[in-house]
């Protein structure tokens, strides 16, 4: 079984799959976005200029991942919702929202500094452009679960999901 997380950014994805693994006692977690820098580290580029060959050869690993684990796993990424659309293994896929002042602190926290304006809703702009690229007619997973973390803690955010899986 995989627990799949997708959403926008600074929604937490990242903050969930880690209490997750915590409660699951380290079962195997993949963080897409940090793949995506590590690569990107590599060949000296930034984030936001990898070339698309590499982003596709990412995606490809990451379905890989996810179809060789031997029993559950955790995977979270923004756009896993069309990556893993063509997996056949047991997923299940969870959506992660927050309202968008709850993400632009979050955001400004991590970047550590504050936040121009427009500055999120371009950042979602272009990861819009981006799906309509890398995934041109293909239609996304629907999430079985929807989870808000707007005012809810990732560990509460974490049990109601296991909570979910174990009722599958």
């Amino acid at each position: 079984m995989i627990i799949a997380l997708y959403g926008q950014s600074s929604s937490g994805k990242t903050t969930i799959a880690n209490a997750l693994r915590q409660i699951l006692e380290a079962c195997p977690t993949r963080h897409c976005g940090e793949v995506v820098k590590a690569r990107a580290k590599d060949l000296g580029v930034s984030f936001s200029d990898l070339p698309d060959a590499e982003h596709r050869a990412i995606d490809a690993d990451t379905r890989a991942w996810t179809e060789e684990q031997p029993n559950r796993a955790i995977v979270e990424g923004r756009y896993l919702h069309h990556v893993l659309s063509r997996t056949l293994v047991g997923l299940r896929l969870v959506e992660v929202v927050c309202d968008g002042a709850a993400r632009e602190q979050r955001w400004a926290m991590r970047m550590k500094r504050a936040l121009a304006v427009n500055e999120l809703n371009n950042m979602d702009s272009a990861d819009r452009d981006f799906v309509t690229k890398m995934y041109p007619g293909r239609s996304p997973l629907s999430p079985g679960l929807i989870v808000d973390t707007t005012s809810t803690a990732a560990e509460n955010c974490a049990q109601q999901i296991l909570e979910w899986v174990r009722q599958k």
